[in-house]
């Protein structure tokens, strides 16, 4: 399963489609989608009232940030459900706080210094009036191992 905030942010549309395409190269169905308001910061309401999903036959779920899945890793415990026993959490994003929390958060991380350089770059060659409009860069995530997905 997926919970997202909202997909009308681009960065929360890409990670999904990113997602789906995955599953779908690996023959794999979803699930279930929750969607959590953007800017919802009762992340325990939006996973309440979707507890019959959570409590279902679901093996794995893919939280689009790792806001999200510190969130949902405590509203499992709470719930008595083990992780990753019986359900494996991967959150995105690679905070700090992923690395220290029980059981440790497998996460996808992002070059955020690249990202940075890039971002200052395009800012320099628009206040120099050397923009390109069109231009689109992607920059490889990274897959950070920890605790919280079960061994297959």
């Amino acid at each position: 399963g997926i919970i997202s905030f909202g997909r009308k942010v681009r960065i929360i549309e890409d990670r999904y489609q990113g997602f789906i395409k995955v599953l779908r190269d690996n023959n794999i169905e979803e699930k279930f989608f929750i969607e959590i308001p953007v800017g919802s910061l009762d992340l325990k309401k939006e996973f309440e009232k979707n507890k019959d999903i959570i409590k279902g036959d679901i093996t794995a779920v893919f939280c689009i940030s790792d806001f999200i899945a510190i969130n949902f890793i405590k509203f499992l415990k709470n719930l008595n459900i083990k992780i990753p026993v019986q359900i494996s959490v991967i959150g995105f994003d690679n905070i700090n706080i992923a690395n220290l929390l029980e059981p440790r958060l497998t996460t996808i991380a992002q070059d955020i210094y690249h990202m940075g350089k890039l971002a200052a770059n395009l800012l320099i060659n628009e206040i120099r009036g050397e923009s390109k409009k069109d231009l689109k860069k992607i920059l490889e995530p990274k897959l950070v191992e920890r605790n919280s997905v079960k061994k297959m």
